[in-house]
């Protein structure tokens, strides 16, 4: 009789670690205690900074995607009050483009991506909140990739040290 248990038992438990892997939700990224996003939000977020400056053309690899640059900054550096001006914004251009284009950022078509793009650049008939959330995530995107390794290696032909000694000179 104990054998049938112990069959049954890890029969069980076979089936248990098989079945919960597949239980969990999506995987959650980092959380910011200060920026609360929600997920439909973040994927917003990265959508919009990979249309700003498609990496995945490209062989540039950074330790974190500038979403999470921009997070980082936000949670980091920002003050409450320009959080929330931030989220706002973020929430106001997310219910123009479903109620403009009937569906999400990801969706579009690459113009209709750039129409979005020169709706937000228009100064004139925005508010205050998208203004900061365009500039701050436009601003962000490029100081994320001007700051990569790439950028200054390849481009800004940059090195660590100010300058080399090179002993054995012939004089």
């Amino acid at each position: 009789m104990k054998r049938r248990q112990a069959i049954r038992n890890i029969a069980i438990a076979t089936a248990a670690a098989y079945l919960l892997p597949g239980c969990q939700g999506e995987p959650k990224g980092p959380v910011y205690a200060n920026v609360p996003l929600e997920a439909d939000q973040r994927k917003l977020l990265d959508q919009l900074t990979e249309a700003l400056l498609p990496k995945s053309k490209t062989e540039v690899k950074m330790p974190e995607t500038a979403t999470d640059f921009i997070l980082i900054v936000l949670n980091d550096c920002t003050s409450p009050e320009n959080i929330q001006k931030y989220l706002g914004g973020l929430k106001e251009l997310q219910s123009h483009v479903v109620k403009q284009y009937k569906t999400d950022f990801g969706s579009l078509a690459t113009a209709q991506q750039a129409e979005v793009f020169t709706w937000l650049a228009k100064p004139e008939g925005q508010s205050e909140p998208l203004k900061f959330f365009a500039e701050t995530t436009r601003g962000l995107t490029i100081e994320h990739f001007t700051s990569s390794e790439f950028f200054l290696k390849n481009v800004r032909n940059w090195a660590f040290a100010p300058g080399f000694f090179k002993g054995c000179v012939a004089v």
